[in-house]
């Protein structure tokens, strides 16, 4: 499971950089984005854990394949769910004939970016609860400790990945779609450690995202263009 862990606790981090990264492009000040992300964040993945403390263990193998299909798709779209919906939301308060300065306009865009940092953060914070139970079933409270440590790993790699790599060198679709692929992999490597979950629709859904997060990366400068002809006119 460490691999898994490895993935999960990387595709987390990046996630929430992207985000700060989206609200600094329609916000500006990306000092006050990066803050107010950071800290939503990690109030959010508390809260994750704390849901998943009280719905029980009995089913935590389903919550975590439930939860990688939510992050994998939330993922490969995320650039347009955020940044093309805050446009259409604007575009569509203007053509009722709100003003430019009036709150009316920016309320739901800032509502709508906030709420998909939430449920990302909801969404990850169940992921390592789920991966130390885990494993400590298997190997008892040591082999949970090093979940958490290879957690850290994780997460310090994408922290480095993220500026040095993903958005310097694939930009932010073609960073999206590379993480939300890898939230994928990590629900099938955890289909081939516990075959009784595998089945032919988790199989053919992570299977389609992979090709899906494929194409998205492959056909970058394509999309690029139509998200920023769509942002920018």
């Amino acid at each position: 499971m460490a691999l898994v862990t490895i993935l999960v606790a990387f595709c987390s981090i990046v996630y929430e950089l992207l985000l700060a990264q989206c609200l600094a492009i329609v916000w500006g000040n990306t000092v006050v984005r990066y803050s107010l992300t950071i800290g939503l964040y990690l109030f959010s993945l508390g809260m994750g854990a704390l849901v998943f403390a009280y719905r029980g263990k009995e089913h935590s193998l389903s919550l975590f394949l439930q939860i990688e299909a939510a992050l994998t798709g939330l993922g490969i779209l995320l650039p347009f769910i955020v940044l093309g919906a805050d446009q259409a939301l604007r575009l569509g308060f203007l053509k009722l004939g709100v003003a430019h300065s009036s709150w009316l306009l920016w309320l739901p865009s800032w509502i709508l970016m906030h709420s998909v940092i939430l449920i990302i953060g909801l969404l990850s914070g169940a992921e390592l609860p789920i991966l130390m139970d885990l494993a400590r079933n298997d190997g008892g409270e040591k082999a949970a400790h090093r979940i958490l440590g290879i957690d850290y790993l994780g997460t310090f790699l994408g922290a480095i990945a993220f500026p040095l790599f993903i958005y310097d060198r694939l930009g932010i679709v073609a960073g999206a779609a590379l993480t939300g692929g890898l939230n994928a992999v990590a629900a099938f490597l955890v289909l081939r450690r516990f075959r009784a979950y595998a089945t032919v629709s988790r199989y053919c859904f992570f299977g389609g995202a992979c090709l899906l997060s494929l194409a998205f990366v492959l056909g970058e400068q394509e999309l690029r263009h139509l998200l920023v002809e769509f942002l920018f006119g």
